[in-house]
C-alpha cells in the first residue's frame, strides 16, 4: 500500500505513531485525514499488485487477514460482499438440491461470467492470461476465506498472532 500526504497533514493528524495498533492503519489514517477536513482521493489509474507469498498457506493467511480487516472496518459492506461469490453459491445450490438439473445452468453461467471477467481484467491491466483453470478453485477457496472471516477475530501478521477488537485495534495473543 502507498499513502501520500503532505507533511503538514501528517503533523495535523498527530503522526503515524497513533496508528501502530490498528489492523487497518491505512483506513484509520484516511479517517484521521477526513476528520481534519482534508480529502482522501484515489488515483485516476489502475494499480496492480503481485502475489509475494511463498506458499499457499501464507497466501490464505494473508487473504484471511484482509477479509477480517474489511469485516472490522465495514461489517455491513463485508457481509454484502458475499455477492461476489456467485460460483460458490451456484455450486451450493447444486449440492443442496441433490444435483437437480435446473441448478446446473446457474453454475455454468457463474463460471462463464467469472472467466469473462478475468479475461477482461487481464486485458485491461495488460496481464498475461494464464492458468485460467485455477480460477474456479480459487473462487471456492476465496469463498471459504470469506466464510472463515466471521469465525474469529484472530489474525496473523508477519508471523505474530493478534486479536482484533471492535475498534480494529490489535492486541498480541499469547500462544498456548
Amino acid at each position: 500500500q502507498t499513502i501520500a500526504m503532505r507533511r503538514e497533514t501528517l503533523e495535523k493528524i498527530g503522526g503515524f505513531a497513533q496508528f501502530v495498533h490498528h489492523l487497518a492503519e491505512d483506513h484509520a489514517i484516511g479517517e484521521a485525514v477526513r476528520m481534519i477536513g482534508e480529502k482522501v482521493v484515489i488515483p485516476p489509474f489502475t494499480v496492480s499488485h503481485a502475489c509475494v507469498e511463498s506458499s499457499a498457506a501464507k497466501l490464505i493467511a494473508h487473504e484471511l487477514r484482509w477479509s477480517r480487516t474489511i469485516r472490522t472496518i465495514d461489517p455491513v459492506g463485508h457481509f454484502g460482499s458475499a455477492l461476489i461469490h456467485p460460483l460458490a453459491f451456484a455450486l451450493l445450490t447444486v449440492a443442496l438440491s441433490g444435483g437437480a438439473v435446473w441448478t446446473w445452468p446457474f453454475a455454468v453461467l457463474a463460471l462463464v461470467v467469472r472467466l469473462a471477467l478475468k479475461v477482461q481484467s487481464d486485458h485491461a491491466l495488460r496481464q498475461v492470461r494464464r492458468d485460467l483453470w485455477l480460477l474456479p478453485f480459487w473462487d471456492i477457496v476465496s469463498f471459504l476465506i470469506f466464510a472463515a472471516s466471521f469465525l474469529s477475530t484472530r489474525v496473523i501478521w508477519r508471523g505474530f498472532s493478534f486479536k482484533v477488537d471492535g475498534d480494529g485495534l490489535l492486541s498480541p495473543v499469547q500462544d498456548e
